[in-house]
């Protein structure tokens, strides 16, 4: 075993270049199945972290609910019924809400009048300064972070613009980033006494919200059914609530998903390249072994041993690394929270998985390289004899080409948006393509060849002849293939994206948008007498989790009577249904069979059973992804589901940023969030941005491991061939002439590679939009010709720099020793 070992190590060791590609690309794909392992599980324990540590064994909170304004916002805990509830303690907060200025920005200040002392008992709140200052009037405690972004210190003084009156205070204490300042975010969070506060409302008892921890026996769920009967006007919410993330994180598992399939595809075409090289330059070892008495199983097992070391150290790097890297990923899509507080137990199971996926992978792509390689008889093994012609059976492109007609029946025929169709016919695609590579290279070289016939051009015309029969142009075409086809649906996928993003725009009838809206539209109407706001159009709609014909189903309904906000009018009946008709998502209804003239059901917590005829449908693409939309009248909506705007946009008369500092004056203390469309559209694409960033990172990763496999390719090429180039110069053609064919078979390769890659990847993003609906997520996927035949160009040339070095190893090949064994 020893000597085995040695052997292997020595291998390794001779062909370092190309055994680090192979270990790279295993490291790859293996962070992305520990990635796929980990990260929904890391999200919502993330999520449970920060809600628990946020507001440790406080279970509820409760508000009054359909105010009409501030004032009325504001209670005594007195009038709450809390008996026979299973309530262990509880403590109110007031709250008012203001402006501080740093930098000529505004950035806005949540104030909270309550006990500190409480707080720091129950670790809501952690001050590491022994001091009781902070009890005083007109004193405050804020964040660590606040004090470090701003400059701020023990005894600074500070104003804060409020709605009623303008505030001078003192910090007294500086806290850590625990219990409630876990939800800090982007704003400004201050604690201070009760009597601070209640200064402003003249009631120092005055409390905005309250706090409930409950018995260890009493639900939470039961709480809140017992509070609302007992308790009308109020509204109690359960603070540990996992809802709130289970759509983002299914959508990121989702992505990891598409990112492993698409790096598993390329590590398999890459390793099985950088393989190929390998073993090229080892065939007369397997020769020497076997001739010395080993059986062709020994020799087997001994090559599998060495990439079973392959997939060990590549699957060992990769699983560190995804360790590493765990929490900063999962950190990229939560904003909440301490980055010191965060879980990072290490789960075993999932470590022995990604191993034993990454060598299984490896194995797999080995096993039949080695195979293929032994069963040449031992001469040929020894003098290296193995043919570099391409041999097609005849069998191959006929079922490629069924393949390709079976994808493209099965994607024409899923009108459900079945998901294992649509996989099947992902598959099926490539599948396909591989097949019918061989004969449409033999096609486009033979065209090639009679056009450089033509032109009298021969060093052309005999590299499209070698093209047409080499079997190394053969592999560089199918793995160019591979890889481009994968960049190629990152990109429009990409594209496709953006252009949503650019065509909702339109759909906005405003120039600002004011979310964070507590009260009726009455409230608001004096924002017409603000300088340059034009009109008030205001937006009704909201996401719930309610039983739609009694299956339960995530459902944004939508009270419009007009076509906005990304919402497209298909049947023409937007505006213009009854109280008692609905309108709903073509694809949505597609997916649910609901069909014009159906009976839906809607059922929720927070509103009564309701029902509906369908009217018609519509498209509501631009506006979310899933798609799981519903239309009913603004009129019905206020009725039926409340009377308070989700957002209110507004049509500026002046420049909008002149707009958007008067609203800002005129709305302090409100809470109400102010964006220009452009801002508001542009946050939100990031959001999405962060995750394609991710897997275009990983996917660019294996495409650049995919270039290397290219050039690898070429490089067994050039070893194999290197005793045919000899004679080429021997009997009748200079180097340069060599150089020139060669070079000449690189860009016909290169060429042939990229228009089929380039087309299969305009295909395979058509499938993969299906794909995508059929898991909930649409997106309209947009074929530019000027983009697709940039990032065709741009590969072709990319490819075409990489391999010049080789026309170098041609000008300074050694005839004489290539040839004199023969």
């Amino acid at each position: 075993m020893n000597i085995i070992l040695r052997h292997i190590s020595r291998n390794i060791l001779e062909n370092k270049f190309r055994s680090l590609l192979i270990i790279f690309s295993l490291i790859i794909s293996t962070i992305v199945i520990y990635l796929n392992f980990n990260i929904k599980d890391d999200l919502v324990l993330q999520y449970k972290a920060v809600m628990e540590g946020s507001y440790k064994e406080y279970d509820i909170f409760i508000t009054k609910n359909n105010v009409n304004n501030q004032t009325d916002a504001i209670y005594d805990m007195d009038t709450l019924d809390l008996s026979g509830m299973g309530v262990k303690e509880y403590f109110g907060v007031s709250r008012v809400l203001g402006l501080y200025s740093y930098n000529n920005s505004l950035i806005n200040v949540y104030m909270y009048g309550t006990d500190i002392d409480l707080l720091e008992k129950e670790n809501l709140i952690s001050i590491d300064q022994n001091t009781n200052e902070y009890k005083e009037k007109g004193n405050i405690v804020i964040s660590k972070n606040v004090a470090e972004y701003y400059n701020l210190d023990l005894n600074d003084k500070i104003k804060i613009k409020t709605n009623d009156e303008d505030m001078e205070l003192t910090i007294a204490a500086i806290a850590d980033i625990k219990g409630m300042y876990l939800q800090e975010s982007g704003r400004i969070m201050a604690f201070t006494s009760r009597e601070t506060l209640g200064e402003i409302y003249d009631r120092p008892s005055s409390t905005y919200g309250t706090y409930i921890k409950l018995e260890d026996y009493q639900e939470s769920k039961d709480f809140i059914e017992k509070f609302n009967q007992k308790n009308e006007g109020f509204l109690a919410v359960n603070l540990h609530d996992e809802t709130a993330i289970k759509n983002e994180v299914n959508t990121i598992s989702q992505m990891l998903i598409f990112a492993l399939a698409a790096v598993i595809i390329l590590v398999f075409y890459i390793n099985r390249s950088m393989l190929r090289l390998v073993l090229a330059k080892r065939v007369s070892i397997f020769g020497t072994i076997r001739s010395i008495g080993a059986t062709k199983n020994f020799v087997n097992r001994l090559f599998l041993y060495e990439n079973i070391i392959y997939g060990i150290l590549g699957g060992g790097i990769g699983t560190l690394i995804g360790i590493l890297i765990r929490q900063p990923v999962a950190r990229m899509f939560n904003s909440y929270g301490s980055e010191n507080m965060i879980n990072n137990t290490v789960n075993f199971k999932y470590i022995i998985y990604s191993l034993f996926f990454t060598v299984l992978l490896q194995i797999t792509i080995s096993y039949f390289e080695i195979i293929k390689i032994n069963k040449n008889n031992i001469k040929e093994l020894i003098f290296n004899k193995i043919s570099t012609a391409f041999h097609e059976k005849k069998l191959v492109p006929i079922l490629g080409g069924g393949l390709l007609l079976l994808s493209f029946l099965l994607y024409k025929l899923n009108t459900n948006y079945n998901l294992l169709l649509g996989i099947i016919s992902f598959l099926l695609a490539i599948a396909g393509s591989i097949g019918i590579i061989p004969t449409v290279s033999k096609i486009i070289s033979q065209f090639l060849v009679k056009i450089n016939n033509k032109l009298s051009i021969s060093t052309a015309e005999l590299a499209g002849k070698n093209t047409k029969n080499s079997k190394s142009a053969n592999i560089s075409i199918k793995l160019i293939t591979i890889v481009l086809s994968i960049m190629m649906i990152i990109a429009i996928i990409g594209f496709s994206i953006s252009s949503v993003f650019k065509d909702v725009k339109e759909t906005f009838n405003g120039d600002i948008q004011l979310t964070n809206i507590a009260y009726n539209k009455e409230y608001y109407e004096g924002l017409k007498e603000i300088k340059g706001v034009e009109t008030l159009d205001f937006i009704y709609y909201k996401f719930f989790d309610l039983k739609l014909n009694n299956k339960e189903n995530n459902l944004a309904i939508l009270g419009f009577n007009e076509a906005k906000n990304g919402i497209k009018d298909i049947s023409g009946k937007l505006g213009s249904i009854s109280e008692s008709e609905i309108l709903v998502d073509e694809y949505y209804a597609l997916r649910n069979e609901i069909e014009i003239g159906s009976i839906i059901s809607l059922e929720s917590e927070e509103f009564d059973k309701l029902e509906f005829k369908v009217a018609g449908f519509i498209d509501s693409s631009s506006f979310i992804s899933s798609r799981n939309v519903v239309v009913i009248s603004e009129e019905k909506y206020i009725k039926e589901i409340t009377d308070v705007p989700i957002a209110i946009e507004i049509e500026s008369n002046i420049d909008v940023k002149d707009l958007k500092h008067n609203l800002i004056n005129k709305l302090i203390g409100t809470g109400i969030k102010i964006q220009t469309i452009e801002e508001f559209l542009n946050s939100n694409k990031e959001d999405i941005d962060t995750l394609l960033s991710l897997v275009i990172l990983i996917i660019g990763m294996a495409a650049f491991i995919g270039i290397l496999g290219v050039i690898s390719n070429q490089l067994i090429s050039f070893y194999q061939r290197k005793k045919e180039f000899a004679i080429y110069y021997s009997v009748a053609m200079s180097k340069k002439q060599i150089a020139k064919v060669f070079f000449y078979e690189i860009a016909y390769t290169f060429f042939i590679a990229c228009i089929i890659g380039g087309g299969l990847g305009v295909w395979l993003s058509k499938i993969l939009e299906q794909i995508l609906f059929s898991i909930g997520e649409y997106i309209n996927v947009k074929i530019s010709f000027m983009e697709v035949s940039a990032i065709i160009l741009g590969m072709f040339s990319l490819l075409l720099l990489s391999n010049l070095f080789m026309i170098r190893n041609i000008l300074k090949l050694n005839v004489v020793e290539e040839i004199k064994c023969e």
